[in-house]
């Protein structure tokens, strides 16, 4: 973790940062500082503040998951009150956040990503394959739409659509408006 800390220091000359975290390196306006233990606590590492005016950047080692495949990142490591805090969470390409509890604000989360009128689309479009393809189909499109369908881009009302050609289809006679119906279908199809 990378903190940027900056403002005014007006009565607290040290700042230490709180186990579990473990101070890396630290800089004040560009050059480092040392990072010493108070009061021979040698859980408690911290650095003397020289300047009122602070510009700091810390690197923090933060442990791994809790043994549960849960990772705990406390908001501010440090023995000292802020009065306003943000973060950035990097992930790697293709990764999404699933879900952060204990914050005021998290935007894009998997989870935020859900309205119900989401869920509602995608269980009666499940429920529809259902009625189409059968069970298994249905529980594989439930499946296929949860993970997919908050996405950005993901396609969403284009498979109702498709499902409206497919059904059309079954149950018109043959004729000319059947032979419609599957070119739709089939553009449909190709769309998606």
């Amino acid at each position: 973790v990378r903190d940027y800390i900056s403002g005014q220091v007006h009565n607290a000359w040290r700042l230490d940062m709180r186990p579990p975290g473990k101070l890396g390196r630290v800089t004040v306006a560009g050059k480092d500082l040392p990072i010493t233990y108070r009061d021979n606590d040698a859980y408690t590492t911290g650095v003397e503040l020289r300047q009122r005016n602070l510009d700091l950047s810390a690197d923090i080692r933060v442990p791994g998951d809790d043994g549960r495949g849960i990772v705990q990142i406390s908001a501010v490591d440090w023995d000292h009150d802020f009065h306003e805090v943000d973060g950035t969470l990097h992930l790697p390409p293709g990764w999404r956040l699933l879900h952060a509890t204990g914050v005021d604000e998290v935007d894009e989360t998997w989870i935020q990503g859900w309205s119900l009128l989401d869920i509602f689309l995608a269980l009666v479009i499940s429920i529809a394959i259902g009625r189409l393809f059968g069970v298994g189909w249905a529980l594989l499109s439930l499946i296929t739409l949860g993970l997919c369908f908050p996405e950005w881009m993901a396609p969403q009302t284009i498979f109702i659509f498709v499902l409206i050609g497919e059904a059309l289809h079954r149950v018109l006679p043959e004729g000319t408006l059947r032979r419609l119906v599957s070119v739709y279908r089939w553009l449909v199809l190709i769309i998606l």
